[in-house]
């Protein structure tokens, strides 16, 4: 088989081929990080599904995962319970609502 040299048409073709190829495949990551942004924004899902309110609640982030309680209310388990001591000691700040540590 005896290669022949490309003709000016053939490698201008080639190089438009190439080209559109680069353009579809950019084409389709922008669409693909378009799909990935409104996922994200418009599709969520709830976060705060939690049944329990008050007292129960409290409950089940001091007694469950430590990482909850510090998801849920930005600071540990022992840090909680030291605010709740001082909040009771130093001020009139009572556990009201049957919410308490």
């Amino acid at each position: 088989m005896v290669h022949r040299p490309r003709s000016k048409a053939s490698k201008l073709a080639k190089d438009l081929q190439t080209r559109l190829s680069s353009e579809r495949r950019m084409a389709c990551q922008i669409a693909c990080a378009g799909a990935i942004f409104y996922a994200e924004r418009f599709s969520r899902q709830p976060y705060h599904t939690s049944i329990l309110t008050g007292h129960m609640w409290v409950h089940e982030l001091l007694h469950g995962n430590p990482r909850r309680i510090k998801d849920q209310l930005g600071m540990e388990k022992h840090v909680f319970v030291q605010l709740v001591r001082k909040l009771s000691t130093h001020s009139k700040a009572w556990p009201t609502s049957h919410v308490g540590s």
